[in-house]
């Protein structure tokens, strides 16, 4: 499978996506929101990582799946209805650059803030340590 997958911009087509990423048990999904200059980093980071992937000993990244939400706005309604871990709250949404789902139980495991991310890019791995955690 593909582990990069830009989400549409068209509300059904990306629910649709959306829904079929989370069925598949699995696979980590790391969602890149927004489409801004942080997200921008983050997904050149993530391209960096997926670059590496198999090379380097990065075996933590063999299952996710990183999704590019340019309209973070579209998929919130099913992140709603989603297990959030208590530590992410959901009216933070709006300043997270990246945002982890742990596979099996789609829990939404980490949420890391613009801020957070542009002192260090660390959190993406943090995020997927703590996905796998709560899986």
């Amino acid at each position: 499978m593909q582990n990069y997958v830009e989400l549409p911009t068209a509300e059904a087509e990306a629910l649709k996506v959306f829904q079929d990423l989370l069925d598949q048990p699995d696979q980590l999904l790391l969602l890149i929101l927004g489409d801004d200059e942080v997200a921008a980093e983050a997904n050149d980071t993530a391209n960096f990582i997926r670059s590496r992937i198999g090379k380097t000993g990065m075996g933590m990244y063999d299952m996710v799946i990183f999704l590019r939400v340019t309209n973070p706005q579209v998929i919130l309604p099913v992140l709603k209805k989603m297990e959030w871990h208590p530590r992410v709250k959901p009216s933070d949404y709006d300043s997270f650059v990246l945002l982890s789902i742990s596979p099996f139980r789609n829990v939404i495991s980490e949420g890391v803030t613009k801020a957070r991310f542009m002192k260090g890019r660390g959190s993406m791995h943090t995020a997927v340590m703590t996905a796998y955690a709560n899986g």
